[in-house]
């Protein structure tokens, strides 16, 4: 297992400071009708924000929150035009922390203080200060599909293994212990095939990835993906694994002609009902409900979602126009839709105490 301790990186830093430095002067207020935008005004007094996300323009991309009528928003952090871009985030809401990507700069952890309120997140032009409260991780090439575990221990990410030549693309999992100060590698190629013709000797490809809502008791991770010598199901099955490595990856679902997105997500700990994982059949333009534990599957219309702190809702994309997709919050049951944006918004996150 290869092991890399954490470091706080000034070369990095000043890559993206100037973009991040908008984090805490950049407040907008929404425009209104569920857009979920942001504009240049402080949101007011009463603003309450619950739903993190990724907003693109021509020349920006953002992280936004806004509250849960998508009608004031707050910016986080902005890279501008020609500027090294936002690949991914997660807040830990309970710790008052927020991780991100930039491109192959590496994943950026800043805090904020309870007074301060998740839209102003520490800069990281101060992370040559050593009481900064910004970190970064030495993480390789292109990291993305953040995700903290559940207690906020653990940090979990994907990026591509740059070293492999075979057919498909092979993925790295890499996982940051909070307490020990380390990454470390996933243990999936001692679980996978070799087929020497293809390349390929142990390698998995790995789309979305989350910690499981059972976390605390089963120490398992949920993800897309397969191993790459066609093994172990076709590569959009779904899987569940232990992050000590000492068992096999269980198959959860056998994706077979299924084109499955990017991003999965699972039910909150914190919240009711059953543990699920929620994914899109990209293919049918279908939201898939999983029990992880024996149950029946639930479908209905929409893409990429995040399951609300209760478990009740959740906040998912509707195609659109011109490949331009709404965001709606939905009751769990597929019931009761309200429009939460219509601009194109992704990688949803609701903020969960």
């Amino acid at each position: 297992m290869k092991i890399t301790r954490l470091a706080i990186t000034t070369t990095l830093a000043i890559v993206i400071a100037a973009s991040a430095a908008t984090a805490q002067s950049g407040n907008g207020r929404g425009n209104g009708g569920g857009s979920g935008g942001g504009g240049n005004e402080e949101p007011p007094s009463a603003f309450v924000p619950a739903i993190a996300y990724f907003d693109q323009g021509r020349k920006y991309k953002d992280i936004r929150i806004a509250n849960v009528a998508g009608d004031q928003a707050c910016l986080v952090l902005r890279t501008g035009d020609g500027q090294r871009n936002l690949r991914g985030f997660d807040f830990d809401a309970a710790n008052n922390r927020l991780a991100y990507s930039i491109d192959e700069t590496g994943i950026f952890v800043t805090t904020w203080e309870d007074a301060d309120g998740p839209c102003n997140v520490a800069s990281a032009g101060n992370v040559t200060d050593p009481a900064s409260r910004v970190r970064v991780l030495g993480a390789g090439d292109y990291p993305e599909v953040l995700d903290w575990s559940p207690d906020g221990r653990f940090l979990l990410w994907t990026e591509p293994d740059q070293e492999y030549t075979g057919l498909g693309s092979s993925t790295h999992v890499m996982i940051y212990d909070t307490v020990t100060e380390q990454v470390s590698l996933l243990p999936l190629e001692s679980w996978g095939g070799t087929r020497l013709a293809w390349g390929v000797d142990g390698d998995w490809g790995v789309g979305g990835i989350r910690f499981s809502p059972d976390f605390a008791t089963t120490n398992e991770v949920v993800f897309v993906g397969a191993s790459l010598d066609g093994s172990r199901g076709e590569y959009n099955s779904l899987f569940a694994f232990d992050i000590a490595g000492t068992s096999a990856p269980r198959l959860l679902y056998d994706g077979a002609s299924t084109t499955f997105d990017l991003f999965i997500n699972v039910t909150n700990p914190q919240g009711a009902a059953p543990s699920r994982v929620v994914f899109e059949n990209v293919d049918r333009g279908e939201l898939v409900q999983l029990p992880l534990v024996n149950g029946n599957t639930t479908r209905w219309t929409g893409g990429e979602a995040e399951y609300s702190c209760d478990n009740a809702r959740l906040v998912h994309q509707v195609a659109g126009r011109r490949g331009r997709a709404s965001t709606y919050i939905t009751s769990a049951d597929g019931s009761g839709s309200t429009l939460f944006s219509s601009d194109g918004l992704r990688w949803l996150d609701w903020l969960c105490p």
